[in-house]
């Protein structure tokens, strides 16, 4: 048995969206890792996606919003894709297992544990 686990924070790129897969509920959003400045001053980001299921979807859609700087705990695969400047960018796929709110700036972050 591997371990596989991955975690990280960043804010959240987008709302998280709803989606159905093999009869199940879902919710997806980016997050975006700062990795601070390269050689020439520029900073950098990673862009992962992040996937949530069950109780955990349901939470995320209730109380996540696109700027929200989380903590987030889960299983990764890397892949890569290609971005607008037509770059080969690696990128990490999380399916999330744990989270958590990493500010709490102008709002109440308080969640249920029964979710």
């Amino acid at each position: 048995m591997g371990l596989n686990r991955f975690i990280v924070a960043g804010y959240v790129g987008r709302d998280p969206e709803a989606f159905e897969a093999n009869g199940n509920s879902y919710a997806g959003f980016t997050l975006a890792e700062s990795l601070g400045k390269d050689k020439d001053g520029v900073e950098q980001t990673a862009w992962h996606q992040v996937t949530a299921g069950g109780k955990k979807a349901e939470t995320i859609l209730k109380y996540v919003k696109q700027g929200d700087k989380l903590v987030v705990d889960g299983k990764a695969t890397a892949s890569v894709y290609v971005n607008k400047d037509n770059k080969v960018v690696p990128q990490m796929k999380i399916f999330l297992s744990e989270f958590d709110f990493a500010s709490s700036k102008d709002k109440d972050t308080t969640v249920d544990p029964a979710e």
